[in-house]
């Protein structure tokens, strides 16, 4: 019956093909994509350019997919990580986050079931997104745009922190 629900609703709202390819993975379609690897001082668990991950991403950023965060959060899971881990998840600005309702990040670090602290790293100001700049105004565009809380980092002991982004192309951001 939900079945005949889905292709009724399909009918009149036809799906985006980012959101056709989310519904169709599954955990088994997911675990080839797990492919981490060295990116500068970096590890990225996957590459962007696969058409199922950037369905994935842009699901789960624009249209704030359960489904596809809880996908992005199993291919984190199948990372081997330390003991008593923390995820430190990329702050929004606070206009994106008011435009947006989440963090997209955020999201994928609660479907993952990891522990992650959203109030150690700040955003201090207001940027454009990294995706509308080209590479060189990238480089420079978040120079400041954070701040840690060094009062909460220091209640941590024995913590390895990890910070988490959905997306690294310059890798701008993590180093910011």
């Amino acid at each position: 019956m939900l079945k005949i629900i889905h292709s009724i609703v399909d009918q009149i709202f036809p799906p985006r093909p980012s959101e056709l390819m989310v519904r169709s993975l599954d955990k088994n379609s997911l675990a080839h994509l797990f492919r981490p690897h060295p990116f500068q001082q970096f590890t990225a668990l996957t590459s962007y350019q696969h058409p199922a991950i950037k369905a994935l991403i842009q699901e789960n950023k624009f249209h704030h997919s359960t489904s596809a965060a809880k996908h992005l959060g199993t291919l984190l899971q199948r990372h081997t990580l330390p003991n008593n881990t923390l995820f430190l998840p990329i702050p929004l600005g606070k206009k994106r986050l008011r435009e947006r309702g989440y963090n997209q990040v955020t999201q994928i670090l609660k479907q993952a079931g990891v522990a992650y602290d959203e109030t150690i790293i700040t955003r201090s100001k207001e940027t454009p997104p990294q995706t509308s700049l080209d590479k060189a105004a990238r480089l420079t565009n978040l120079t400041g745009a954070f701040t840690a809380n060094e009062k909460r980092l220091s209640s941590y002991h024995g913590v390895t922190f990890i910070i988490v982004d959905d997306v690294t192309t310059t890798g701008a951001t993590l180093e910011a």
